[in-house]
């Protein structure tokens, strides 16, 4: 008899075990998530219009919430092209905030990569990217251990799309021509470096190999600013700043070193103002500056600033932007505070 209670108390523990984990919810930063198990491929009416995925184990994950920022810090905001949503890169994913207040995230975890086998991993991390003049998300995706692949996201579908990179190429740096709505890739395979256009809803082509270069000006280029302004393809890195005509690909190279048109060799952020002047934030040696490509004949204006413990040298600059009022905001290497340069007028400041 009691060998009989123990097996029905047996069979029932095993029943409200097993309806207890038909689904697991996560509070991550920002997020809720709620995991179906052994539901992949299925569609519960939760997840109507919420972004879905399935992990490597045969499990359903829905979005059901966003909260806010989906991480502590923020890496980076990327460009959007087309609206006033905020684009938040976090450690997490990225953190949409939509001009009404509302949020939409996206955790790293939801692009579903493959591994070598081709099974889902879910270990990716979404890198950087930019949202074009339609409302379409253009993301590099880690996908561990090293290959970074190219992904855009539909926000109405909220579906995903990978972009294959032709000759097994890994995507390092990807940039937005607003002129004609095409992507280019900057993709490495072994050293070996490439430039891919993809035009409005098509396939990449390949069209520069940028391995062909001196090496001087290639052996860093995989890890810093990438822009299209009007006919021009600008690269920075450790060395310089190229710029190539994005129709021919003849290009330009600016730094000290090799060229002497530049202060300093590292250039670590390029943005473009209207009048259509190149600006740079750069680092050397001895410290840096905030330099100033004018249009036409890129003439060089080198703004420096001095540093406050030592004087005898000049601040470094990592990040800058242009604001609304025609000002250059900057971030010293280092340095977790912002610096406004005033350069309009006879004394700047």
């Amino acid at each position: 008899m009691r060998i009989a209670l123990l097996l029905i108390h047996f069979l029932l523990i095993s029943q409200i075990y097993t309806q207890e984990v038909s689904q697991i919810t996560q509070y991550a930063i920002g997020t809720e998530i709620n995991y179906y198990i052994g539901q992949c491929g299925e569609t519960p009416p939760e997840a109507d219009g919420k972004l879905t995925f399935c992990d490597g184990n045969g499990n359903l994950g829905v979005v059901a919430k966003s909260l806010g920022l989906s991480g502590a810090g923020v890496q980076e905001m990327l460009p959007n092209y087309f609206d006033e949503t905020e684009l938040y890169l976090t450690r997490y994913g990225l953190a949409m905030r939509y001009p009404d207040g509302e949020w939409e995230n996206i955790p790293n975890q939801a692009v579903p990569t493959l591994d070598f086998n081709d099974h889902l991993n879910n270990t990716s991390d979404i890198e950087t990217g930019f949202m074009d003049a339609n409302g379409l998300l253009h993301l590099v995706v880690i996908n561990f251990p090293s290959l970074r692949e190219y992904w855009t996201y539909n926000r109405v579908s909220r579906t995903f799309e990978n972009i294959p990179i032709p000759d097994f190429q890994s995507a390092m740096l990807i940039a937005n021509d607003q002129a004609n709505g095409s992507v280019f890739i900057m993709a490495n395979l072994g050293g070996t470096q490439r430039i891919y256009e993809r035009e409005s809803g098509g396939t990449l082509i390949p069209v520069f190999d940028v391995s062909d270069l001196p090496f001087f000006l290639t052996s860093i280029i995989v890890v810093n600013p990438f822009e299209v302004f009007g006919d021009s393809l600008y690269v920075a890195n450790n060395q310089g700043l190229l710029v190539f005509n994005k129709e021919n690909f003849e290009y330009n190279s600016y730094d000290f070193s090799e060229t002497g048109k530049l202060p300093f060799d590292i250039v670590n952020d390029i943005a473009f103002d209207d009048q259509g002047a190149v600006w740079l934030a750069q680092a050397g040696n001895t410290g840096g500056g905030i330099v100033r490509l004018s249009a036409g004949t890129r003439d060089t204006t080198v703004y420096r600033l001095a540093r406050p413990d030592n004087p005898t040298f000049n601040l470094a600059f990592s990040r800058l932007d242009i604001k609304d009022d025609g000002n250059i905001a900057t971030i010293p290497v280092s340095s977790f505070n912002i610096a406004d340069l005033d350069w309009q007028g006879d004394s700047p400041s």
